[in-house]
């Protein structure tokens, strides 16, 4: 799950409005809606106040849980995807593309924010 789809789901189960999760971030409400649609990506200060708000962990935000198989599961995932978004590039020239085996939550956000780079690039 896409870190605007947990925040739209803890705002339903905690019946937080758009306007009072907006106004807290300290942003206006189309903005927040980009956040929530993927559209744009929050910024890590923004990140920690949702966590904040939530009162969850950042890693939860991401999707991360407390089973490590699954944790396991969806960083093979990432891999994957980068590995495919790479073969499926059609730009021919030399490029880097590393791949990261997270530990913590923090290398996990590193790898998903390396993901979307990566997807915007090969956007281009």
């Amino acid at each position: 799950m896409e870190l605007g789809q947990v925040v739209r789901q803890l705002m339903e189960e905690q019946n937080v409005k758009k306007t009072e999760l907006a106004n807290y971030l300290g942003i206006a409400r189309n903005t927040l809606d980009d956040y929530l649609s993927g559209k744009t990506f929050m910024t890590s200060e923004k990140i920690e106040k949702v966590s904040i708000y939530f009162k969850k962990p950042i890693s939860y935000l991401f999707g991360e849980t407390n089973n490590e198989q699954e944790n396991l599961t969806k960083i093979l995932e990432y891999e994957e995807e980068i590995k495919r978004l790479k073969n499926q590039s059609s730009d021919n020239t030399t490029s880097q593309l590393f791949i990261a085996v997270p530990i913590d939550s923090d290398e996990f956000l590193d790898l998903r924010e390396m993901k979307d780079k990566i997807i915007k690039v090969l956007k281009r």
